[in-house]
């Protein structure tokens, strides 16, 4: 395990040298070295939002977010409103000017050996040499924890992810579960907020996925719940701005709509014994907010306890979680298709990856008179997720699980696959509508569209 030592090490000076302050002026400290870049390109855009410094920056949302933050301190933009993006109420030639307006009677009078700052482009080259030398996730699991993670279905489970209470649960049964969470979704796809009222989770100390060191105080538990409410709503102001009504549909679209723009990672609160939680009304203020919002912005909380349901004082947070036992865990990481567990298309929407729909799509059409079916694997698939035959008829069919409308690039996929895979047939799946272009192309290139009523028309099929 002394490996694991110099691994946190790099990574406690990774994080110093991204706090580092790098200008100062006359109102607020500056503490992020694309601050420069990051307003010229709202003056340029002649407005403000986390989307678009994300594409013309190529930062993640945390980042772009903090810039905006910074940039409304600054008086560069004005606050938050809504959809509507933030107003740009300076020049940049007005930037510069306060930019460079620094107090240098200020600076003079700090005492140099306490107040002296690396140049950036030194912090900038020892950051890319830290990083350069940080070993894969996959090593630090395996060499110092002993986990073999497997990454192949990346966080295929998250979207199942829901607020839960567990009375009278192990801890063997908690560590099991954190776990098969690290083991198959990657840090950049969940993060976990452990809190311990003991030594439970020493286990986890230090690993990848922890988002804090894990709390094992409790005047730190209640800052880390504060903390997860500014979070929840800066996830929020994101998503307003982006147009996006939760964290699926934002990863959907900046993500697959954008190059190297960074993935909003859920957040898993796994709270080790929660009846003094519960019992301390002071709380309510902060968690019902959070409950309330959870799953819309990827903030989940399993709250587990060694007392039974009757001795936790839930109050009305009781209507904002559901009682589970360790079957519920298990189902979170089955992968097969669940029949008894989808009711609706609102249960695809919510509670269903990508990967996922296309195994379900399989069984649907199968359930729906399809023979000879097939799911191609989810990288190398030429555009076709599922082959199938119906009356002689060869089916090559695209399934998109998305929560935005379908566009172009779906259609032209399929097209391309018709032809590798000798079908007669082109067809898209999916749970949602498609664009006029989209529509427009499948018409050119006789491609069938099923949109969300066929897909209902297939499952009504098989109640």
């Amino acid at each position: 395990m002394g490996n694991n030592n110099d691994y946190n090490e790099i990574e406690k000076r990774i994080f110093d040298i991204i706090n580092e302050p790098v200008i100062r002026n006359d109102n607020v400290e500056i503490t992020d070295s694309m601050m420069d870049s990051a307003v010229k390109c709202v003056i340029e855009a002649g407005t403000a939002s986390t989307s678009l410094i994300q594409r013309k920056l190529k930062v993640g949302y945390a980042r772009a977010g903090r810039l905006l933050d910074e940039m409304e301190q600054q008086g560069v933009v004005g606050p938050h409103n809504g959809s509507t993006p933030r107003k740009v109420i300076i020049t940049y030639d007005e930037w510069v000017k306060r930019r460079n307006n620094c107090v240098s009677n200020k600076e003079s009078s700090h005492n140099p050996d306490t107040h002296t700052k690396k140049d950036d482009n030194s912090l900038t080259a020892e950051l890319r040499e830290l990083l350069a030398n940080m070993p894969p996730v996959e090593k630090i699991y395996k060499d110092n924890f002993r986990i073999d993670v497997d990454y192949s279905d990346n966080g295929y489970f998250l979207n199942k992810l829901d607020n839960f209470v567990f009375p009278q649960s192990s801890d063997t049964i908690q560590t099991q579960f954190i776990t098969r969470m690290v083991t198959y979704a990657s840090p950049n796809r969940l993060k976990l907020l452990l809190i311990d009222d003991g030594v439970s989770y020493s286990m986890f100390r230090g690993i990848p996925s922890l988002l804090i060191p894990i709390v094992t105080d409790n005047k730190k538990a209640d800052g880390a719940f504060a903390w997860l409410l500014n979070e929840m709503k800066s996830r929020l102001a994101i998503f307003a701005d982006s147009s996006c009504k939760d964290i699926n549909s934002y990863n959907d679209r900046m993500v697959n709509g954008f190059n190297n723009i960074e993935r909003m990672p859920y957040i898993a609160v796994i709270v080790n014994e929660s009846y003094n939680l519960f019992n301390n009304s002071n709380n309510d203020e902060v968690l019902i907010p959070l409950l309330l919002n959870s799953k819309r912005t990827g903030i989940i909380f399993y709250f587990f306890s060694r007392f039974s349901f009757r001795n936790l004082s839930l109050g009305i947070k009781a209507d904002l979680l559901k009682v589970g036992d360790s079957v519920d865990l298990e189902h979170i990481f089955n992968k097969t298709f669940d029949e008894a567990h989808i009711f609706s298309i609102e249960d695809i929407d919510n509670n269903m990856t990508g990967t996922g729909f296309e195994k379900f799509s399989g069984e649907l059409l199968q359930k729906n008179g399809f023979t000879n079916i097939s799911v191609t694997k989810s990288s190398g698939d030429y555009g076709a997720d599922v082959i199938a035959f119906k009356d002689g008829i060869k089916y090559a069919i695209q399934c998109k699980k998305y929560s935005s409308p379908v566009g172009i690039s779906a259609i032209q996929e399929v097209i391309a696959s018709k032809t590798i895979y000798n079908c007669h047939v082109a067809c898209v799946l999916t749970n949602n509508i498609f664009t006029p272009a989209a529509m427009e192309l499948a018409n050119k290139n006789l491609v069938l569209l099923w949109d969300r009523t066929k897909l209902k028309e297939l499952m009504n099929n098989i109640k």
